[in-house]
């Protein structure tokens, strides 16, 4: 007797199809999708199949939707190779889109006690602060603290009054010079200032991650405080066998 061998659904096959024109980079990160009207005469499949087949691509992170706006194609095959357990900056770790960042502005002053014992610094000390935002498509979606001590900022030769230069260290050279970081996710809501700045409602839920950057001798780099809008990330970790 011949083994009967079951039929792959036909919502299997069109997923594979987008899936496969997205990995081909015929579709980029950020690209709209075509209409469901379009996408369906394409395919040659009703409407209830094809929705079948992109919600499986929704699910699996493939591809998001914006209420009635339609379905983007997200980051998540780049994401496959950074992922939270690897050491960039955390708002692109996760965004669903390509990020636009915004230096906000760069105070120096002397730390309270939280800051000195989280920098593992003494009274002397003065920090940077530095403030960034990140947006999508113009829409704030991501607001960045960092403080660093003076002393990380010398031994990099950042010089304290150019801004660009300081809000690519903290983009990149502090992360690429860094041997390992913790990261703490707190689940908060946006008060009066972060209102302002991701110009949202009062309570409005944000995820936030508190990040401290380490050199190679154990040392503390920087604490970074990243609040970011969920709507606009997709927070995939990575995970594997050791």
């Amino acid at each position: 007797m011949t083994a009967q061998i079951n039929k792959k659904p036909l919502y299997v096959d069109i997923y594979e199809k987008i899936y496969e024109t997205i990995l081909s980079g015929e579709m980029k990160p950020g690209d709209k999708l075509p209409g469901e009207v379009t996408l369906s005469k394409s395919f040659n499949v009703s409407r209830g199949t094809l929705r079948q087949a992109l919600l499986i691509l929704q699910e699996n992170g493939i591809i998001y939707n914006k209420q009635g706006k339609g379905n983007f194609v997200s980051n998540a095959t780049k994401r496959l190779a950074s992922g939270l357990e690897k050491l960039v900056p955390i708002p692109y770790s996760f965004s669903k889109e390509e990020l636009e960042e915004n230096l906000i502005n760069v105070l120096y002053e002397a730390p309270g006690k939280y800051l000195k014992d989280a920098l593992q610094i003494d009274n002397s000390s003065i920090v940077m602060i530095c403030h960034k935002e990140y947006s999508i498509r113009d829409n704030v979606c991501c607001y960045s603290l960092y403080v660093v001590p003076n002393t990380v900022l010398s031994d990099f030769s950042v010089e304290i009054n150019d801004k660009d230069q300081i809000s690519q260290f903290v983009d990149n050279e502090l992360l690429k010079y860094s041997a390992k970081s913790t990261a703490r996710i707190v689940f908060s809501e946006a008060g009066e200032f972060l209102k302002d700045i991701l110009d949202v409602p009062l309570n409005t839920k944000v995820v936030m991650f508190e990040e401290t950057i380490y050199d190679a001798q154990g040392n503390v780099m920087a604490v970074n405080r990243h609040s970011m809008l969920p709507e606009y990330f997709d927070f995939t970790v990575n995970r594997s066998k050791m």
